[in-house]
């Protein structure tokens, strides 16, 4: 048996407004997409192949899922136009769909069970007039007829719902897992790399996802869910809030009852907005713009890239024995990243954890910083507080002192890796 997952516009036109350039499909649920849940669910029911057919299709998608190995299971990415029901969805893609024998999820929706097993008990037939949509739920074409999986449903069909699905989840979550690499007690669920600094104060439930950071004294007051690579400043407290991926929340900023999505403040009640100019409340991880930051960078980029072009051709020409000392085996690693900074690709000091591409670390300064953890925190660290100085400081301090190493010995070579 094959399924699909459709993600159309039955009742999800909300989502355009308040998430552009979202599928309603990668909308999280106590911190797990909706697409995410649904392939776990497909995986225990052994499904082989699953399709998603999404009106909305974003690469963002295909980018997060991949293949479905994960699942042990093979995932098509299937671009559509809006269907009334299953049988108008097989017509438009008869080449690419199975025409038979398929489980088909249509509209956001999950399903309220205690066991993924009992959704296919007594499926009834359809009835349906042609021309007539049917309704979001779960749906088995088996033989050429239509049946309807009489299954009680969770439905996300308005911004209202959708915070209350968050924490119908986060509280009783049933057959779902909710995402959490350490599951605390108490229904805490923490990310990896999840990073908290003292008189951090926590009241359950609450979920805290990857490479996350709160700072010092902030407060969870129950119900809260925190997106992948979240920074949290200090003083801050939230309660009954999902922030969303990538979100910064500023200094003693009180959130309650709102959904915060990098710079936008979504009231979960009236749905109504407001999206924040000052930097320093709330704004996206990801934003990058042009600053007196972001300039300094590029010429200090500049100068590394004309400055350092002779040395490095010696390290090139020598690298068996510049492989042996350690600032031209940094400057090894190092410089190519640096004409990347100039075009964009890479970030000259890396900020936060989520950015992979860069030519620094905070934690070069320190040459006994070896740790990766230890690394990553310092990484967190200059995300909260860089500055054209602090920039300065780890470019000069990083070469300047591997300068005077000189010569590392097998044994550090081994510690350094």
């Amino acid at each position: 048996m094959d399924a699909c997952l459709y993600i159309g516009p039955n009742g999800n036109e909300w989502v355009w407004e308040l998430f552009p350039g979202k599928s309603p499909g990668e909308l999280t649920i106590a911190g797990k997409n909706w697409v995410r849940y649904m392939l776990d669910l497909c995986s225990g029911l052994n499904i082989g192949h699953v399709h998603i057919a999404d009106t909305f299709f974003y690469e963002d998608l295909r980018n997060r899922f991949g293949n479905g190995s994960f699942w042990t299971t093979q995932i098509h990415f299937l671009p559509t136009s809006a269907a009334l029901a299953p049988e108008d969805l097989l017509a438009m893609h008869r080449d690419t769909l199975p025409q038979d024998d398929v489980l088909f999820f249509w509209g956001q929706i999950l399903p309220d069970l205690p066991d993924v097993r009992l959704m296919l008990n007594d499926p009834r037939p359809v009835e349906r007039h042609p021309g007539e949509a049917v309704e979001d739920g779960v749906y088995l074409l088996r033989q050429g007829k239509l049946f309807r999986c009489d299954v009680p449903l969770l439905r996300m069909d308005s911004l209202q719902k959708y915070f209350q699905l968050n924490f119908r989840i986060l509280n009783s979550p049933g057959m779902y897992t909710i995402p959490g690499y350490a599951p605390g007690h108490d229904n805490i669920n923490f990310g990896e790399n999840v990073i908290m600094m003292p008189n951090c104060r926590i009241t359950p439930p609450a979920v805290i996802r990857g490479n996350s950071y709160l700072d010092r004294s902030v407060t969870l007051g129950g119900d809260v869910i925190i997106g992948e690579a979240s920074l949290i400043e200090n003083n801050s407290s939230l309660k009954h809030a999902i922030i969303m991926d990538h979100t910064w929340i500023g200094s003693n900023m009180a959130i309650e009852n709102k959904i915060v999505c990098g710079s936008r403040v979504i009231d979960a009640e009236s749905a109504e907005y407001v999206d924040l100019s000052d930097e320093f409340l709330a704004k996206s991880a990801r934003t990058r713009r042009l600053t007196a930051y972001s300039a300094a960078e590029f010429l200090t980029a500049l100068a590394l890239t004309i400055g350092l072009a002779p040395l490095y051709c010696v390290a090139l020409a020598l690298k068996p024995w510049a492989g042996k000392r350690e600032f031209f085996r940094f400057l090894l690693l190092v410089y190519p990243k640096c004409p990347q900074v100039l075009s964009g690709r890479a970030q000259l000091v890396r900020l936060g954890i989520s950015d992979r591409a860069c030519a620094f670390h905070f934690a070069d300064a320190h040459l006994l910083l070896r740790d990766q953890h230890l690394r990553e925190m310092a990484d967190v660290y200059y995300f909260h507080h860089k500055s054209v100085r602090l920039m300065l400081a780890v470019v000069v301090l990083s070469l300047v002192k591997r300068l005077f190493v000189g010569r590392i010995t097998d044994e550090q070579r081994s510690e350094a890796q």
